[in-house]
């Protein structure tokens, strides 16, 4: 797809929407993002997860309503996407420590999760998911955007692709340093463990999902450091260029939450951003991980 043209035809998902018969998928935005509605998680029996898998890999992410789930609960609806794995920089909790707690205080002015990112792409095998569930939220910000990763790739000009094709990048936990995941920054209501631990993940600029077959770009401002065998200041003026067009607005999806909503979303293709713009309201979310395989 030559750059600048026009989004694929949302034909392909009306067709795929129509064949769901255990849940009721509607989009929310036309790049990516669908909220199920007519299931329980808590009581879903396997027809209607083949479906929620089917509509996971068509949509990128999910948001489900009205679901009243208990941590070990949360960590059953993730079960049913892959294995669970760990976060490595922030402590679980007590009765299911695969859930971290995330919570900014009406009097805190750092969120968790600002800015642009894949999560911890820094690791040899980052998460193919990730699920958040939200307890407490603002009356009105909190907000959270997502942008398709298959779609940002798509749109780049055949010179581009070529040119990213052969290339792996650096991603650093000690990107942000003095703000960063490992350097303990100035989170109060998120306990950070590991304060002084640097993990390094290196991965394809441009990875292919295991499942679908379709390339999505693989870099992000929050942990990319350069390519290999690059220097940083060759690097910079590539990598703001593929910051600034993968957020390109129609690319994205933002969702407004309401407590008891869980979101499940693709990693290997989706990119999210969590607005900070509730100072003085209260947020309290709860995080999931799901196991991944080395990026290809």
């Amino acid at each position: 797809m030559p750059a600048g043209s026009p989004l694929k035809s949302s034909r392909r998902i009306e067709t795929a929407i129509s064949d769901y018969r255990y849940i009721d998928v509607r989009p929310t935005a036309g790049a990516l993002g669908a909220e199920v509605h007519g299931v329980d998680l808590k009581l879903a029996e396997g027809a209607a997860w083949d479906e929620i898998r089917t509509a996971f890999l068509d949509r990128l992410v999910l948001f489900f309503p009205d679901q009243d789930l208990s941590a070990p609960e949360i960590a059953a609806t993730g079960a049913h996407f892959g294995e669970l794995a760990y976060y490595p920089f922030v402590e679980g909790l007590k009765e299911e420590p695969y859930v971290i707690p995330l919570i900014k205080e009406a009097s805190e002015r750092k969120n968790f999760g600002e800015g642009w990112h894949s999560d911890t792409t820094y690791t040899e095998r980052p998460p193919m998911a990730t699920g958040l569930y939200s307890v407490e939220v603002p009356e009105v910000g909190g907000d959270t955007l997502f942008a398709n990763m298959y779609l940002a790739y798509e749109t780049l000009s055949d010179g581009m692709k070529e040119m990213l094709a052969p290339l792996r990048a650096v991603n650093s936990s000690a990107a942000r340093k003095g703000g960063g995941r490992a350097s303990g920054n100035s989170y109060q209501s998120v306990k950070i463990i590991k304060h002084d631990e640097d993990l390094e993940g290196i991965h394809p600029v441009v990875r292919t999902h295991p499942e679908t077959g379709r390339k999505a770009l693989y870099v992000n401002a929050l942990h990319t450091t350069h390519f290999v065998g690059w220097t940083r200041e060759e690097s910079k003026p590539v990598l703001e260029y593929l910051y600034r067009h993968k957020s390109r607005l129609e690319f994205t999806c933002r969702y407004s939450w309401a407590p008891s909503t869980i979101a499940i979303w693709d990693n290997r293709a989706v990119q999210h951003f969590a607005l900070n713009d509730y100072h003085g309201q209260r947020r309290e979310m709860r995080r999931l991980s799901i196991a991944g395989e080395v990026p290809a």
